[in-house]
């Protein structure tokens, strides 16, 4: 039955209601003698309920409903997170907890369940908390919080135990409470739902805004601010990805969701995603102490396990969302680079400022291939020790290790080299300007 599952999690919800004075309380239980559970009700004006006529009559049950709703407000209120003014106001919540303890009473007294109209107003309550941003678990808290209080009321002067046998007192109860918290978990979905993917929408389109240099006044500034809580003020960066054909919806959802967290985690920052062109950006708007470092942000996306294939791009810091357009292109051409490294494929957009400036003037890119690796095509073993030379630094030793081929064989080739192209390996300027030139080829490639 769901009332289990649900006792549980009210176990550290138990009612300590305000004591009488001493000597009241010593001849109240001096009448009745110990009775479990009786003293943390004795100060309320309730008319007792006798559990042993239960079954002879249901109208002897007749608490004061305003001050046993007075009574659960403030056990609720400050108890349960979302149960603060900072969410809604205190007077907001007696409505329903009146609403609660009245049906509750009425379905006692007719011995009856609740019928799918009477249990309207948890739906109506369920959609608001949502829309509150309240947490589910703590409606759902200070809703069976009122079956709580019933019960200790109603069975406070029995020695017995509770008979929760179908067709009795605590079970019409008991399944008045599931009917409650059923309708108000489904209400609270829904509109959860509903509200998750407006602002969803809302957050795709500020990015998009962003991204496309659209200049907004400071009336739309405040409007994004109120709607997505974000801070327009603080510096954003940008993170841009590149996904491959065919790639896993879910999966990419899911790196995404994992990066969220991450940065929001470890950056304390707001983290904002949205859908421009072929890739997908993620703004990270940081509070003025965050770490934006590389490292750190390298770290959140390597955390993320983002799928194979995928490339990552980020932009320079921007120092707040009105001025982020640029880091956005920043991070998208550097997804675009690291699309041509599979070995990194995290590119940060200061790291590849020299494919940035080949890839601006395609034209003089394709000149300056063309003359400093002119005759290399047809010769791809004299290309490949060009490379290697080139990535180690010029030494000739560690080429012929690397090829596995001999350190003569080796100056033999940059001879070569050197006849066919008019530029000289070993010479640090000629070496430049054709490791540039291999670059541009490998952007085209």
């Amino acid at each position: 039955m769901y009332a289990l599952q649900v006792w549980g999690i009210l176990s550290s919800a138990w009612v300590r209601l305000p004591e009488t004075e001493p000597d009241e309380k010593a001849n109240e239980e001096q009448s009745r003698g110990d009775v479990t559970g009786g003293s943390e009700l004795s100060a309320l004006p309730l008319r007792r309920y006798d559990a042993r006529v239960a079954s002879e009559s249901k109208l002897n049950y007749t608490p004061d409903v305003e001050a046993m709703t007075t009574l659960i407000v403030e056990k609720v209120w400050n108890e349960y997170p979302g149960y603060s003014s900072e969410f809604f106001q205190q007077t907001d919540l007696i409505p329903s907890t009146r609403a609660n303890l009245n049906l509750a009473l009425r379905v006692l007294r007719d011995g009856k369940v609740p019928t799918y109209e009477d249990l309207s107003h948890a739906r109506s309550v369920g959609a608001i908390r949502a829309r509150q941003l309240v947490p589910l678990e703590s409606v759902i808290q200070a809703f069976r919080l009122t079956e709580r209080v019933l019960m200790l009321d109603l069975f406070a002067d029995t020695r017995e135990l509770v008979d929760f046998r179908a067709g009795t007192v605590a079970d019409l109860l008991t399944s008045t409470f599931d009917a409650l918290t059923q309708q108000i978990i489904n209400s609270y979905r829904e509109t959860f739902t509903a509200a998750e993917e407006a602002l969803r929408s809302a957050e795709n389109q500020l990015v998009s805004t962003v991204a496309s240099g659209l200049t907004l006044n400071d009336v739309e500034m405040e409007d994004w601010r109120r709607l997505l809580s974000v801070d327009v003020e603080t510096p954003v960066v940008s993170i841009a990805i590149l996904w491959p054909p065919g790639v896993d919806q879910l999966e990419t959802q899911r790196a995404l969701r994992r990066l969220k967290t991450r940065l929001e985690l470890t950056n304390h920052a707001r983290v904002l995603t949205g859908n421009v062109a072929d890739a997908t950006l993620v703004l990270v708007v940081a509070a003025e102490e965050a770490d934006q470092g590389d490292a750190a942000l390298r770290a959140a996306i390597e955390a993320a396990r983002i799928p194979d294939g995928c490339a990552v791009g980020v932009g320079q810091p921007a120092q707040n969302l009105r001025t982020a357009s640029a880091g956005c292109q920043q991070s998208i051409d550097a997804a675009k680079v690291a699309e041509t490294r599979p070995a990194e494929r995290v590119a940060f957009y200061h790291e590849v400022l020299i494919e940035q400036l080949l890839r601006a003037r395609p034209h003089m890119s394709n000149l300056l291939a063309a003359s400093r690796l002119n005759g290399l095509d047809s010769n791809p073993q004299l290309r490949e020790t060009l490379v290697s030379l080139i990535d180690n630094n010029l030494s000739q030793a560690k080429v012929a290790r690397q090829l596995y081929v001999h350190i003569n064989t080796v100056a033999n080739r940059v001879r070569r080299i050197h006849e066919l192209t008019g530029f000289d390996p070993l010479n640090l300027t000629d070496l430049i300007e054709m490791a540039v030139a291999l670059r541009w080829e490998k952007l085209q490639d």
